[in-house]
Order: C-alpha cells, then sequence, then structure tokens
C-alpha cells in the first residue's frame, strides 16, 4: 500500500507485480519476492529484524525499501 501511496496506482504495483506489458509474466519483482520471504518467515514464528539481509543486491532492492518491508512485517 506504501509504494501505492508513494509511487501511484500503477507504478507501485508494477514495482512489486511487474510491469504492465507483461515482459515479465507477472512474476514477483526483487521487492515483490523479498516481501514474500519476510511474510513466510514471520509466519514461522521468526524475527524478522534480526535476519541478515544485506547480501540482497541492492539494484533488486533498496535499502529503503527492505527496511520499509520490514517495519511492515513488524508492524503485525
Amino acid at each position: 500500500m506504501k509504494k501505492k501511496t508513494e509511487l501511484g496506482f500503477e507504478v507501485g504495483q508494477q514495482s512489486v507485480w511487474g510491469n504492465v506489458d507483461n515482459r515479465i509474466g507477472r512474476h514477483y519483482t526483487g521487492l515483490g519476492g523479498f516481501m514474500l520471504a519476510l511474510s513466510l518467515y514471520s509466519a514461522l514464528g521468526y524475527d524478522t529484524s534480526m535476519l541478515d539481509i544485506s547480501e540482497i543486491p541492492s539494484i533488486d532492492v533498496s535499502s529503503k525499501d527492505k527496511q520499509l518491508c520490514i517495519d511492515i512485517i513488524n508492524s503485525f
């Protein structure tokens, strides 16, 4: 939701789910995959704020977006 607010509906959705012309087959982007992984770790009871995410390339998920995802997961 924050990405949609920050970037607008279409661009926000594309940053997580893929582009409109379906070049990536509507697969999750790096950001979407990261959020999905955090959701799974959280559901399994892991403290997501303790995960070492330093190896995730910034080209896939920016530092700002990594922190945003962790903040969202930890808000539940």
